[in-house]
């Protein structure tokens, strides 16, 4: 069953015995490995129409989130990560050796 050809056609399943044969084949079938990526279906064809171009959640999405001023995959390990990571380590910069060599008063 293609997602793409299934929304707004809950018609499949008005059939008497349709809710158990579906759930029948999801049990049968094995679990697929999650990862990172987001199948075709959603990406390209979401509420896609007969002859007509679909639609991209993921990048729906991505536009709603900086419509609402979320920060961006960077910014939000930022907002996150680099607190953590202060507050693990000392609060001042570290220097680099080469400007500890410059800033001796005897170079020429």
């Amino acid at each position: 069953m293609v997602m793409s050809k299934q929304h707004f056609k809950p018609f499949t399943l008005y059939k008497q015995t349709a809710f158990d044969d579906f759930m029948r084949g999801l049990s049968g079938q094995p679990v697929q490995k999650a990862d990172r990526f987001f199948t075709r279906e959603i990406t390209d064809r979401l509420f896609q129409g007969e002859g007509s171009t679909g639609f991209d959640l993921v990048a729906f999405n991505i536009q709603r989130g900086r419509d609402h001023g979320l920060p961006g995959d960077m910014g939000m390990a930022k907002n996150v990560f680099f607190e953590k990571i202060l507050s693990k380590t000392q609060k001042t910069p570290l220097k680099h050796p080469f400007c500890q060599i410059v800033s001796r008063k005897n170079v020429n």
